[in-house]
């Protein structure tokens, strides 16, 4: 070695095809050759950070989801490479994890929520782009006997498809890059600016750019850009297996993203029926929510199950009983198995999971769409952003904002001159998983999540399973100020004080998450009279969350006073777990308006509501919600069944996409309607 330094080369069969290309690389490491290129491509990354190009942002969103006490997050850490803990910790509501695939090796990198640069990564893909196509040209010259063919030909790199194979159409809605803006001139030679970015608003400074792009990134990227395995961005969402988390998942369930379902095996063997409920629960979920992502089965336990007779009943379970096929196109087989069996403790077949899952991803469409680099640098900007300008960014005590106003996001975007894209970028990143915007009300539509972590944590401060996340709650904290009798309400009959919540949420964020939770039917307003404190006054400022009722059943006396008037039959498509909290929710809303109007019976099955004067019992059975008028008929049954479709088209608009069908059936004569 002429230098008389070491070089060190990561060295992986996952990475490197031949043993001729890894020496040749090492090799080049010292030449004169080698680092005449570097400076080019560097040169070629500094160009890209003040430019407006476009490239494929190579992310995707994977969603964890299945019954509690199953194995998602042992799962995940097993993903991320972390050692197996065999202490149970519950997930409330659901927990958020970005990383990246390691091109090299095929292992995952965790990423901590403030370290996420979206830009620089971006900056030098592009300024690599840059880099080989006037090096190509220049290669042509020299018949391809420069370093980049050289390199190149290890790299197979291949020209981008116009349209890449995949799941999923190109979305009509989502531009494939910034509209370049320019200055236009008038008829008196007068300049009318729209927008020019100035050539030294480098989106990546100087500084950045040494630190990242360094000679073993240079190597790295020959390798990797413009691969279908040039590495991946996956932000994971960890979701809560309770049922009480059930009504809330589908604020996060999104079409861009591959999902994984997570089961244990061993449970299929010791109890069909309920394994059949819990998976059946999941698939049609996804399949309501995102009808076109693909989905991964995961079996945990594997350790447990070795015979071939319980391998057998297995994949029966699944082609017999669940009839995946049939039923759940969106199911890929994996080495002609409907499921990926896996030992979290041992990480056997980890690696299979690992690379079945980049597979789908490079195989959608929206991982190859071109993104501009000012989409992800607004981006950053909005992640990183601190209310008060002035303060040192770089300071830990600093505090970012969680969420943002629509108009802040805007002025941030028009320093990139994409304020005109604002809606459309949001819309992306918002159903890639790195944002949260809802757009139901006027109050939803003005904020952005930037910390989608943040609100999951928001609302399981409300939603929560009492038994498994009791022990999270500052119970001292709570009792201090006065609101222990507030929590015990709402864990023990589904009734929360707007003082519990503001406490929770705090002043500034109230508002909004209670619009959020009330436009969702997470939340109802709850004005009937305290019985217990003999007043017709109207306690004000409690509400309903029906995810927290208790379980119960109406007693039988009042059903004997009760007539069947009709059904709503969901058994030939789905129904949904949440249907019936929200419709509890709408009905208790209409209820409080009605000034005679006696306190409700609720549980989370059953529901004894009084409209006026006229009592009707609502019941879940199964795949059925049934309809049973009092003796009171100032609420005819006509007008009851209007009102209950209206309140369920509502449902079906705003939480199940329109996907939600059902039958009516009259308790007269069992026709359906």
């Amino acid at each position: 070695c002429r230098s008389n330094r070491l070089v060190y080369v990561e060295v992986s069969p996952y990475t490197y095809s031949n043993v001729e290309h890894l020496f040749f690389v090492a090799t080049q490491l010292l030449s004169k050759e080698f680092k005449k290129e570097y400076r080019k491509a560097k040169e070629a990354v500094e160009a890209a950070a003040s430019s407006e190009d476009t490239i494929p942002w190579r992310r995707c969103k994977l969603m964890v989801t299945g019954h509690e006490k199953v194995g998602k997050s042992s799962l995940v850490r097993s993903l991320l490479g972390k050692p197996f803990n065999e202490e149970w910790i519950s997930t409330v509501g659901a927990s958020l994890i970005q990383t990246n695939t390691n091109v090299r090796d095929g292992s995952w990198d965790e990423t901590k929520n403030y370290d996420v640069d979206f830009t620089t990564e971006q900056v030098m893909r592009a300024g690599m782009v840059r880099y080989f196509k006037t090096g190509i040209e220049r290669e042509r010259k020299n018949k391809g006997s420069g370093i980049v063919s050289k390199l190149k030909n290890g790299n197979r790199l291949k020209k981008p498809k116009k349209e890449s194979k995949g799941w999923w159409p190109k979305p009509k809605n989502i531009t494939l890059r910034a509209k370049k803006k320019s200055y236009e001139s008038t008829g008196d030679s007068q300049e009318k600016e729209t927008y020019s970015p100035k050539a030294e608003e480098a989106l990546v400074t100087v500084g950045s750019i040494d630190q990242a792009f360094h000679e073993n990134m240079f190597v790295h990227m020959h390798e990797c850009v413009g691969r279908e395995n040039s590495g991946l961005s996956l932000t994971i969402y960890d979701f809560g297996g309770q049922s009480v988390f059930h009504t809330l998942h589908h604020l996060f369930l999104t079409k861009y993203g591959i999902y994984l379902v997570v089961f244990d095996l061993t449970e299929i063997l010791k109890d069909k029926n309920r394994a059949l409920v819990d998976l059946k629960f999941w698939l049609s979920s996804i399949q309501m929510h995102a009808p076109d992502a693909p989905i991964i089965l995961v079996g945990t336990h594997m350790e447990d199950v070795e015979s071939n007779e319980d391998q057998d009943a297995i994949d029966g379970f699944f082609d017999n009983i669940i009839k995946v096929e049939q039923h759940f196109e969106q199911v890929c087989k994996v080495n002609g198995s409907w499921f990926i069996p896996v030992d979290n403790s041992t990480k056997r077949n980890i690696d299979i999971v690992r690379k079945e899952i980049v597979s789908l991803a490079n195989r959608q469409n929206f991982v190859h769409y071109p993104v501009s680099l000012r989409w992800t640098k607004t981006l950053d900007d909005m992640v990183s952003y601190i209310e008060d300008e002035t303060q040192d960014t770089s300071s830990s005590l600093n505090i970012r904002s969680s969420c943002l106003e629509l108009n802040k996001v805007k002025k941030i975007a028009s320093r990139y001159g994409v304020e005109s894209d604002v809606d459309i970028m949001i819309q992306l990143f918002h159903e890639l998983g790195v944002v949260v915007h809802l757009t139901a009300t006027d109050a939803l539509r003005n904020l952005v999540i930037t910390d989608p972590q943040w609100l999951l944590k928001k609302i399981g401060l409300v939603i929560r399973d009492e038994k498994a996340h009791k022990k999270f709650y500052n119970l001292s904290e709570i009792k201090k100020n006065g609101l222990y009798k507030d929590l015990k309400s709402l864990l023990n009959s589904g009734i929360v004080s707007g003082d519990l919540l503001e406490y929770f949420w705090g002043a500034e964020h109230f508002e909004f998450l209670m619009d959020l939770m009330q436009e969702a039917l997470l939340l109802s307003e709850w004005k009937f009279c305290d019985t217990n404190a003999h007043t017709n006054e109207r306690k004000a400022a409690q509400y309903l969350v029906p995810s927290m009722l208790p379980n119960g059943r109406i007693i039988p006396g009042a059903l004997s006073e009760q007539f069947s008037e009709f059904d709503f039959d969901f058994t030939e498509t789905y129904l949904p777990t949440g249907v019936f909290q929200r419709l509890v929710c709408l009905c208790i809303g209409h209820s409080c308006r009605k000034e005679t109007t006696m306190l409700p019976i609720l549980y989370q099955k059953a529901a004894y509501i009084w409209f006026g004067t006229a009592s009707v019992i609502i019941q879940l059975q199964e795949d059925r919600i049934s309809f049973r008028l009092g003796e009171d008929k100032s609420l005819l049954p006509a007008k009851l069944l209007v009102l209950i479709i209206s309140m369920f088209s509502k449902i079906n608009e705003d939480a199940m996409h329109g996907r939600l069908k059902w039958k009516i059936y009259f308790d007269s004569c069992r026709i359906p309607y």
